[in-house]
């Protein structure tokens, strides 16, 4: 697989990145209060549960998620979350 194309590189919960990519598109368009809702909702939300598997997964695999946090990637946005 090439290094380049590596979402994960970037990013620990590449999909989670893209739902709320896909949510920030529509609150863009919508130009109403109710798109930063269901933004913040969602960014909220996928925040807990990323932060609930990564618990799940320090505590099965405790040396090697250990290894893959060391590589500095962020959870969500990268630079951000």
């Amino acid at each position: 697989m090439a290094r380049n194309a590596d979402a994960y590189r970037f990013v620990r919960h590449p999909i989670y990145t893209g739902v709320i990519l896909m949510v920030l598109g529509p609150a863009i368009l919508w130009g109403r209060i109710v798109g930063v809702i269901v933004l913040s909702v969602s960014i909220v939300g996928l925040s807990v549960k990323a932060h609930r598997e990564e618990r799940l997964l320090t505590k099965h695999f405790p040396e090697a998620y250990a290894r893959y946090r060391a590589r500095g990637t962020a959870a969500i946005i990268p630079f951000l979350i």
